[in-house]
């Protein structure tokens, strides 16, 4: 019968609290004519079946509309409708069809990282006594994993596993080594596997090669190749009765790109070789990629000219350098400072026939040729790609390609490309501009002016920052820019944030006459109790924690002081960075502000340490922010 004549027909006018209710997808109907019967709407008689046809309600309808044709009467004839209708239609509660409806909704959250309101479905739905299936909790488990909440996703396996609960199956276990894997819980995730080979599993599921390759994939994406072998010989049994897959060959060549012997990924591909396995173009991409990591940009360029061949061998237009072969090849180029080679393989990428260059892949070339020192190529690519975005705006480059430019730019000083990109980026920019990067664009003209000691354009610049005004911070490279400008200027109105450099004090100066003596300091040892030295932490925010040779091993804050029976050991933080006592100030400034710190350990000028503490490196004295930052008062 073909009910989208009769019924469907008038049903899909009504409201739409009423058409959720039907729990149909009236979207695909016919729209409804209220000035018409249902009958006359499907051009002859209705097909619904007696009792609630055209003869039940519809004379009802045509009298109603041709008379008065009020929306009164309108919304009664459909209420009336509604009530006729729905008994037929009508799902019962936590039925087959609204629990389905229910796991569709939680794969729409589940995109939208919106686990709360997921739970709140999902406790409503038991309120109302619905028998909540596997398959739906197992979308709860896949949300938990996909928002990254672990401890929530092992609740609701206990749960699962309980007394009247649905159970577990293989796809439950799947989920979980896939939330174990992203989380680089790897000991969890082999344990887990492990349940499932003997057994001992909770479910008894089946061990299938999901559950193997789930496994290499995480150790692959943690760059533990060894460990990603490992699986695929722990469990050789299966592997052997499933035979060998070049999916699993793909996760192994990942995982040893990935590690910190990417070259070994080129002993998989001979091993595929042996048993017969032909490489796909992503076997490809992936040995490429571990090449470029690896250095060795030669056998790069070699495996490409064999993607060539083979395809031309076997006819298969599938097998040829894709975007992401050129793209990946480019930024190994660049990296390897081979600026010809470069632009010979940008130019034999434009040319290609078996893919269009999208805007990806425009930037890709741009950051390229910024890392190969070519910023003025990259310009011209930039051009090309705006020229391009006016017939299709799908094209029109993204902020980050404007902002990588105005970096190099800002560097040298070259105010005029730093101003002009940041105008193009305000009216070419394709996508949502945010207001990040609106204010880092700003901080690089800061800085560009600064470079060219444009000090009034500078002081121009910072007065109307409208980020700083809305509450968001200097970048550390917009801290230094406005260092620097102080520094210069001697500029101490009131108008900017977050500090300002004593006039007496240099950029280039060394730390040497800045920094504070190890005596004068005064660090404290960790075994002493916070009631002991309780009184040192109303007068200094920060103290640095020694241990008996004099080396720094950590730092107590005073807003940490809660317990004052604590040790000190047991409450400092993590020991800040040293740097050299020969080191500049700007040179410890930019670590300060990089780190996030207020204190550096200061270690001798024969030292070559940066950033990290040498082991058995006695402190000769500590850098403190604020002797040589003072923040305004705004």
């Amino acid at each position: 019968m073909d009910w989208s004549c009769g019924c469907l027909h008038t049903i899909s006018s009504s409201s739409s609290a009423s058409s959720s209710f039907l729990h149909l997808p009236v979207a695909t109907a016919s729209p409804a004519l209220p000035s018409s019967s249902a009958a006359d709407a499907c051009g002859g008689p209705s097909l619904a079946p007696s009792g609630i046809g055209p003869d039940h309600h519809t004379s009802k309808s045509m009298q109603v509309t041709r008379n008065c044709g009020s929306r009164e009467y309108m919304q009664e004839y459909k209420k009336e409708v509604a009530q006729t209708i729905w008994p037929f239609w009508k799902k019962k509660k936590g039925s087959s069809y609204e629990l389905r409806a229910l796991t569709r909704r939680i794969l729409v959250l589940t995109k939208r990282r919106q686990l709360n309101q997921i739970f709140e479905l999902v406790t409503n739905a038991k309120k109302e006594n619905w028998k909540i299936n596997r398959v739906t909790l197992n979308a709860v488990l896949e949300a938990c994993v996909h928002c990254l909440d672990l401890d929530r996703a092992f609740q609701l396996y206990k749960h699962m596993l309980q007394p009247g609960g649905c159970g577990v199956d293989g796809v439950t276990y799947g989920i979980l080594l896939k939330g174990l894997g992203e989380a680089r819980r790897l000991d969890e995730a082999f344990e887990l596997l492990e349940s499932i080979d003997t057994g001992t599993a909770p479910g008894k599921p089946q061990l299938t090669a999901v559950h193997l390759n789930t496994l290499v994939n995480a150790c692959a994406d943690a760059g533990e190749a060894l460990r990603a072998r490992g699986v695929l010989i722990r469990y050789r049994p299966l592997v052997n009765s499933i035979g060998p897959s070049i999916f699993t060959y793909n996760l192994l060549i990942k995982g040893y790109s990935r590690s910190g012997s990417p070259l070994e990924a080129l002993k998989v591909r001979e091993e595929m070789h042996m048993y017969g396995i032909q490489p796909e173009r992503l076997t490809f991409n992936s040995l490429i990629l571990a090449c470029v990591r690896g250095g060795d940009m030669d056998r790069a360029i070699q495996l490409m000219k064999e993607m060539k061949e083979e395809a031309h061998k076997l006819n298969s237009s599938k097998l040829l350098p894709d975007v992401v072969t050129y793209t990946t090849l480019i930024k190994g180029l660049a990296e390897s400072g081979n600026i010809q080679s470069l632009l010979s393989m940008v130019d034999e990428m434009k040319n290609a026939t078996n893919f269009v260059l999208d805007r990806i892949a425009y930037t890709s070339i741009i950051d390229a040729l910024i890392i190969a020192g070519s910023p003025i190529e990259a310009l011209t690519y930039l051009e090309e790609l705006e020229k391009l975005a006016e017939q299709n705006r799908q094209l029109r480059p993204r902020a980050h390609a404007f902002l990588a430019l105005m970096r190099v730019f800002a560097e040298k000083g070259d105010v005029e490309k730093v101003a002009d990109l940041k105008h193009r980026m305000s009216t070419n920019a394709g996508g949502n501009i945010s207001s990040e990067n609106r204010q880092e664009a700003n901080e690089l003209l800061i800085e560009a002016a600064v470079a060219a000691k444009q000090i009034r354009l500078a002081e121009d610049v910072l007065r109307h920052l409208v980020g700083l005004k809305s509450g968001c911070h200097l970048s550390i490279r917009g801290c230094l820019a406005v260092i620097r400008l102080q520094a210069l200027s001697k500029f101490e109105d009131n108008i900017f944030s977050p500090y300002i450099l004593p006039k007496e004090i240099s950029l280039q100066d060394s730390i040497r006459n800045i920094m504070l003596p190890y005596a004068k300091v005064k660090p404290l040892y960790g075994n002493l109790r916070l009631a002991d030295v309780v009184m040192r932490f109303f007068k200094e925010s920060v103290i640095p924690i020694v241990d008996t040779f004099g080396k720094c091993i950590g730092v107590v804050h005073s807003a940490d002081c809660y317990e004052i029976n604590a040790r000190l050991s047991d409450i400092m933080r993590a020991p800040p960075p040293t740097i050299s006592s020969s080191a500049s100030v700007e040179k410890a400034l930019s670590l300060l502000l990089e780190a996030k710190v207020d204190l550096l350990v200061v270690v001798s000028a024969n030292s070559s340490y940066y950033g990290s503490q040498p082991v058995n490196e006695q402190a000769v004295g500590f850098f403190r922010k604020d002797a040589v930052l003072h923040p305004l008062s705004v």
